[in-house]
């Protein structure tokens, strides 16, 4: 979740690659997973969500932020609603379509279990891809 620029390693090495070929496209996808609810093992009194209110305030205002910054640089931001290991490889998978296309997928990794299968769901949906073969994944 580094959503700020000015001291994103992701953003840094993509600007530092030198290639100006290269297009970086930003992605933010908020996984439903981490809205949804969660029983308790006790008391349903006890269930909650990952996110709370709060926190899904604080995120929606950084990732807003994140925009406004990548904007402000002539780039957008592709913001989804989804399940990570369905919408990265749909979009990958637009861009592997064109076959002179080298694509490379880049993102933080995390400290966390749930952040660590995540990204493995991530990485086994991108291996399957048609021309996953002229993928590069950087973590």
């Amino acid at each position: 979740r580094d959503l700020r620029l000015h001291d994103n390693p992701l953003y840094a090495a993509s600007r530092l690659d030198g290639r100006e070929d290269a297009r970086v496209i930003p992605a933010y996808c908020f996984d439903p997973a981490l809205f949804a609810r969660r029983l308790a093992v006790a008391d349903a009194r006890w269930d909650a969500a990952a996110t709370g209110p709060f926190a899904a305030r604080f995120l929606l205002e950084a990732v807003e932020d994140l925009r406004g910054a990548l904007r402000a640089l002539g780039t957008d931001l592709w913001v989804a609603h989804a399940d990570p290991a369905s919408f990265l490889p749909s979009l990958v998978g637009v861009l592997l379509a064109h076959p002179a296309a080298a694509v490379e997928v880049r993102w933080g990794e995390e400290a966390g279990t749930e952040e660590a299968r995540a990204a493995r769901r991530v990485l086994r949906a991108l291996d399957r891809l048609p021309g996953a073969e002229r993928l590069v994944v950087r973590a």
